[in-house]
Parts: structure tokens; sequence; C-alpha cells
């Protein structure tokens, strides 16, 4: 699936992605290794081109400082007016929902993980106007 993803994907694009997407991830640097150099890729609150994987997060090679790369903050309200695609700044060209729990019709749950007790046991980000 990586790779039929990949090879749809077009140079310049702008690709973001939703939660738990991380092989919609791979088909978009997949895509930028080999046949797309300037695909951005759109990740938390960030784009990139020529996106590089560190180490694994398990690996006493990894050090995490992906704190020193933000590089800018966007509010929801934001996010959600550069999405028009007739904007000039443009949110993204493609874009891979991804969720939390996705059921046999395809639905997502952004929202959290029921407990055993009925109430959430895990809060997710919410669907930012997604569904």
């Amino acid at each position: 699936m990586v790779c039929a993803v990949a090879r749809e994907l077009r140079d310049g694009q702008v690709v973001a992605f939703g939660l738990n997407a991380d092989s919609m991830l791979s088909a978009a640097m997949l895509a930028q290794q080999l046949h797309a150099p300037d695909l951005q890729i759109r990740h938390g609150l960030r784009a990139e081109r020529g996106m590089v994987s560190g180490a694994a997060a398990w690996t006493h090679h990894h050090k995490d400082d992906s704190w020193r790369q933000v590089e800018y903050l966007e509010t929801h309200d934001e996010i959600l007016r550069v999405a028009n695609p007739d904007s000039p700044m443009r949110f993204c060209d493609v874009f891979f929902v991804g969720g939390m729990q996705i059921d046999r019709e395809g639905s997502t749950n952004l929202i959290g993980l029921m407990g055993d007790d009925g109430q959430l046991s895990v809060r997710g980000p919410g669907s930012i106007g997604t569904t």
C-alpha cells in the first residue's frame, strides 16, 4: 500500500496526516526519495522538504530535540482558514485521515478510548473539524 500511495503523490504537493497514519507518512517519504523531492510533508504544525527519519525512539542513538525544530505554531482557526483550497497559504493538497480507532465502516475515533468504567481512559486530540 505504501508503494501504491507513493506513486500517486506529486512533486510540489503539500501532504498532511491525521493521527496514526504512519504508513502514509512512509509513502510520502518514499515519494520524496524516488520522484518528488519538493513534496512538502506537514506533520504536527510544521512542513518539511527532504524529511529524514532519525534513530528509533527505543535505541540509545535516539535524541529527542523536536522541540528545537518547531518553526511556527498555528491556532486551530488558522489551520482551518488556510485549509481553503483557494487560499494562497493552503494547508495541504493531500490529507490522510487517521484515528485512534477505525471501525469496519471506516468511521474514525479521534476523541478518546473508553476504559472499563465507561470514562475516557485515553484522551485523543479531537476531530478539529475533519468529521
